[in-house]
């Protein structure tokens, strides 16, 4: 189910403008033998390389299966059976691609956020008319935050995460706050590691579309939860 949910939009072939296929690997688009469409165990079982060129895979696919199973059953788990698991799995398919695709292409697709900022307007106003107003207020004031952050500070945060940081808002509300801090804080732990280990410099890009899909996935399912707890401190 991982690779039902996301790999349609994660793994873009280097080669070429359209969306890699659940089958294809980013070496040779050679189509695997039965046992490597199986979602994880396929990739265990071709030993991690394309059967066809005998290049490795990348570690982008098992994880991003991984993922999005791992997802699915957190939603299904929360959510129930219910038709508001729809929007739920179309917003959680589209981080996970979103995340994948910026981790490699430094890049969030506006051909992913702006739909999907689509559904979850028209899905609240179908749905949660009586929560409109909370919506629309955490998408601008999210937005609007990133947007300030973005001009403040030129390269430091991208357009994109700007969109991105809107669409979390329609679809969290006031739980999009908790979900900025962890982006925030997990960014910065993240750096200081990479600088502490000489993997990258202060003056280094550092994706930071993953941690706000961290932060947005963490606060979908605990949100709640954890401004309660705030509140109660």
């Amino acid at each position: 189910m991982g690779r039902l949910i996301c790999l349609h939009f994660v793994i873009p072939h280097p080669k070429s403008t359209q969306r890699a296929f659940l089958s294809q690997f980013n070496c040779c688009q050679e189509r695997p033998v039965w046992y490597g469409e199986i979602p994880l165990l396929g990739y265990l079982l071709l030993r991690g390389k394309c059967q066809a060129c005998g290049r490795s895979i990348s570690l982008l696919h098992p994880l991003s299966e991984l993922m999005g199973g791992l997802y699915f059953l957190l939603s299904l788990y929360f959510f129930g059976l219910h038709l508001k698991l729809i929007p739920v799995l179309i917003f959680g398919s589209s981080l996970i691609a979103i995340f994948f695709i910026d981790l490699r292409e430094r890049r969030v697709p506006n051909r992913i956020v702006f739909p999907l900022y689509l559904v979850g307007v028209i899905f609240i106003a179908l749905a949660y008319p009586e929560r409109w107003m909370e919506l629309m207020i955490s998408s601008a004031v999210a937005g609007g935050l990133f947007l300030i952050l973005a001009l403040l500070v030129p390269g430091g945060m991208g357009m994109g995460d700007v969109k991105l940081a809107a669409t979390m808002g329609i679809y969290l509300g006031y739980s999009v706050f908790p979900g900025l801090m962890i982006a925030f804080v997990t960014a910065a732990l993240t750096g200081l590691f990479l600088i502490l280990t000489r993997k990258k410099t202060r003056k280094d890009y550092i994706p930071f579309a993953p941690h706000l899909v961290l932060g947005a996935i963490i606060s979908l399912f605990w949100g709640t939860q954890i401004i309660s707890t705030y509140k109660g401190l």
